[in-house]
C-alpha cells in the first residue's frame, strides 16, 4: 500500500509521489510476500515503475504474473480482465488486445462487453442509436446488479430526448423503465427545472407540462421516503434519509419557480422556503427567488423586514440588495439614509465573515508550476513572486464554475489597477480534444478579461491536491497557500467579499 500511494495514490491525502520510494518499497514487497503481484493495482504499478525506471525486478514480476493469467486455460472473466490491466501498464498492445478479444468471446456477459456498451451509448447520436445500444444492453444484462445504474441513466437520457422533441408517448414508456424511484425523481426534476428556463427572468417552455413533471417528482421523492425501496448497501439508512429530504428541497426549488410562472405564488412561496430551510438559506440564487415569491404575498414594509435580516446575517445577492433598496427607498425616501441603513447591517456581518475567514488561514507551500496562457506566454509561480496570487481551477464543462465567473469578473475589475494582485484561471481536467481553443472559445464569447493558463495535461492540479471544481487558491508574495475556497454557493457578492478578505489577509490589502 505504501508502494501504491507513493505512485500516485496518495495525492488527494498529501502525499507526493515518489517514483523511487515506490520502486523500493515494491521490490521489498515482492521479496517477502511474491504472491501480492496477483492484486492488480500492484501489479500494473510494479509494470509502469518498472519501465519507468527501467527496473528488471519489477518488469519480470509484472510480465510473469500476466504470462501465468494467459496460460491458464481457465481464466476467469476478472482474471482476463486483470491481465488486460497489466498488460496495458506494460504497453503491449497486442496482448491487451488478445486478452479482451478473448474474454469477450469467452464471456459475452463480461466485464469488457459492459464497457464496450457503455462506449457506444456514449457515441451514440441520435435517439436511435441510443436505443439500439439500450435494448441490446438491457437483453444482456437486465439482471446484471453493476448494470442497473447504466441502464437507468441511459433509459433516462433517451426518455429526456423524447421529451425535448414533445413526443411525451415515447417518453413515458421509457421513464416507466427506470427502476430507481430516486433516479427517476431526478429525471423528473432535471427536465422540468429545464423547462422553467431556470430562472424567474428566463422564458420556459410548455410550463403546464413542467409543473406537472415537477409534482410527480416530489410525489415520487416523497414515497421513496416514506417507504425506502432503493438504499444502496454502501449508504446507511440515516444518511440514505438525509440524502432523500435535501433531494427533495432541491426539486422543491424547481416545484416552486414552476408555480409561480405558472400563477399561483401562495404555494410557490411555500416550497420555496422548504427548499431554503434544508440549505439554512446558504444558496444565493434560492434566497432571490424567495425574497421574489415573499414579495408576491406579503406587503412591502414585511418585504423589506425579510431583506433586512438577510442583509445583516451576509445572505443577500446583489439582486436582493436591489430589491431590498426599491422596497427601502419607497418605504422611507432619502437614498443616503438607504446607503448608511445597509451599511450599518453589513458592517456586523462583514466582521463575522472575516473572523471566520481568518480562523480558516494556512500557512502551506505552493506546489511551484510553470503554464502557459491563452497567448501562449509562460507563467510560473516564481516569477510571481512578491504578488498575492488568486488561483482559480476551472473547466467548461464546470457549471459551478461558469456560474462564479460573474463574480469574478467583479472581483478581477476590482483589482485592475492594482500591481500587487495577480488573478490566474487554469484551465484543467477538459474533456474535448482541443482544450485550448474550448477555453478560448468560452471565455471570448463570455468577454471575460481573465489570464487563462492551461494544465494540458492536468499536472497542476494534482499537484494542488485538488478534488473538484471550482477550487481557488490564495498564495502569498513569498509563495505560501493562505486560503482554499471550493465550490461556488450562487453568490456573487459573497465572492467579491470573501476573496477581497483573504486577498487582504494574505498581504494583499491595506490593512484598516
Amino acid at each position: 500500500m505504501k508502494a501504491l500511494f507513493y505512485n500516485g495514490f496518495g495525492g488527494n491525502g498529501g502525499i507526493k509521489k515518489n517514483e523511487e520510494k515506490a520502486r523500493n518499497l515494491a521490490k521489498e514487497e515482492l521479496a517477502a510476500h511474491p504472491s501480492s503481484i496477483t492484486e492488480v493495482r500492484f501489479a500494473n504499478a510494479c509494470a509502469s515503475l518498472g519501465l519507468k525506471l527501467k527496473d528488471e525486478t519489477l518488469l519480470a514480476a509484472a510480465k510473469t504474473e500476466v504470462e501465468r493469467l494467459t496460460k491458464s486455460k481457465k481464466a476467469s472473466d476478472d482474471e482476463l480482465r486483470r491481465a488486460v490491466s497489466i498488460a496495458t501498464a506494460l504497453e503491449d498492445k497486442t496482448l491487451a488486445e488478445s486478452l479482451k478479444k478473448r474474454a469477450d468471446e469467452a464471456f459475452p456477459k463480461g466485464q469488457f462487453g459492459k464497457s464496450k456498451a457503455k462506449d457506444d451509448f456514449k457515441a451514440a447520436s441520435t435517439v436511435e442509436e441510443k436505443l439500439k445500444v439500450y435494448n441490446a444492453a438491457k437483453a444482456l444484462y437486465a439482471k446484471e446488479k453493476d448494470m442497473e445504474r447504466f441502464l437507468n441513466t441511459w433509459a433516462g437520457t433517451i426518455a429526456g430526448d423524447y421529451a425535448k422533441a414533445d413526443d411525451w408517448v415515447n417518453f413515458e414508456k421509457l421513464f416507466a423503465q427506470i427502476t430507481d424511484p430516486k433516479r427517476a425523481a431526478g429525471e423528473l426534476n432535471g427536465l422540468a427545472w429545464t423547462m422553467s428556463g431556470e430562472s424567474i427572468e428566463a422564458e420556459g417552455k410548455n410550463l403546464k407540462k413542467a409543473l406537472e413533471l415537477a409534482a410527480r417528482s416530489l410525489e415520487m421523492l416523497q414515497k421513496e421516503i416514506d417507504s425506502p425501496t432503493s438504499r444502496p448497501i454502501s449508504t446507511s439508512p440515516k444518511t440514505w434519509a438525509r440524502n432523500l429530504e435535501f433531494s427533495k428541497a432541491m426539486n422543491a426549488d424547481t416545484y416552486a419557480l414552476l408555480l409561480y410562472k405558472n400563477g399561483d405564488h401562495k404555494n410557490a412561496l411555500k416550497y420555496q422556503t422548504i427548499a431554503c430551510e434544508k440549505n439554512d438559506f446558504a444558496d444565493g440564487e434560492m434566497n432571490e427567488r424567495y425574497a421574489v415569491f415573499y414579495e408576491k404575498n406579503n406587503s412591502a414594509k414585511e418585504t423589506e423586514a425579510v431583506l433586512t435580516k438577510f442583509i445583516a446575517e451576509g445572505k443577500a445577492t446583489t439582486k436582493m440588495l436591489e430589491q431590498h433598496k426599491r422596497l427601502f427607498l419607497a418605504n422611507n425616501s432619502l437614498e443616503s439614509a438607504y446607503e448608511k441603513y445597509v451599511a450599518s447591517l453589513e458592517k456586523e456581518a462583514k466582521a463575522k465573515k472575516r473572523a471566520d475567514i481568518e480562523a480558516k488561514m494556512l500557512n502551506e507551500n505552493a506546489p511551484a508550476f510553470k503554464l502557459r496562457n491563452l497567448k501562449g506566454e509562460a507563467v510560473s509561480l516564481e516569477s510571481l513572486r512578491g504578488k498575492v496570487l488568486v488561483l482559480d481551477f476551472w473547466a467548461t464543462w464546470c457549471g459551478p464554475c461558469k456560474a462564479s465567473f460573474p463574480g469574478m469578473q467583479q472581483a478581477v475589475n476590482k483589482y485592475a489597477g492594482r500591481n500587487d494582485v495577480e488573478f490566474l484561471f487554469i484551465d484543467t481536467w477538459e474533456r474535448v480534444d482541443d482544450k485550448q481553443k474550448a477555453a478560448g472559445d468560452f471565455i471570448a464569447a463570455n468577454s471575460y478579461t481573465f489570464n487563462v493558463l492551461m494544465d494540458l495535461d492536468n499536472a497542476v492540479v494534482t499537484s494542488f491536491g485538488v478534488s473538484g471544481i471550482p477550487t481557488k487558491f490564495v498564495v502569498d508574495g513569498n509563495g505560501k497557500i493562505r486560503f482554499k475556497a471550493v465550490g461556488f454557493n450562487g453568490n456573487d457578492k459573497e465572492l467579491v467579499e470573501e476573496l477581497s478578505t483573504m486577498i487582504e489577509l494574505a498581504g494583499g490589502g491595506v490593512t484598516p
